[in-house]
């Protein structure tokens, strides 16, 4: 999914002073609303992480479907 590799980027830029901006794809937003990432400033680019391990995200099993069940 892009918010997987969404997160996996910020979370590496954040940690290599080599890597400056992160692109943030609008388009494909599947699980968009999971991400921890909040706005600096209204209107603003500028995006904060969590301060806690991982990345962020937490899917409910409940909401999730497999390509095998979308087919039938």
């Amino acid at each position: 999914s892009t918010a997987v590799a969404l997160m996996a980027a910020a979370h590496l830029a954040s940690a290599d002073k080599h890597i400056a901006p992160v692109e943030y794809h609008t388009i494909h937003q599947v699980f968009f609303e999971r991400l921890p990432l909040r706005q600096v400033a209204e209107g603003d680019d500028v995006y904060t992480l969590p301060a806690t391990t991982g990345l962020g995200i937490v899917l409910l099993e409940d909401g999730l479907t497999t390509a095998f069940e979308l087919s039938n």
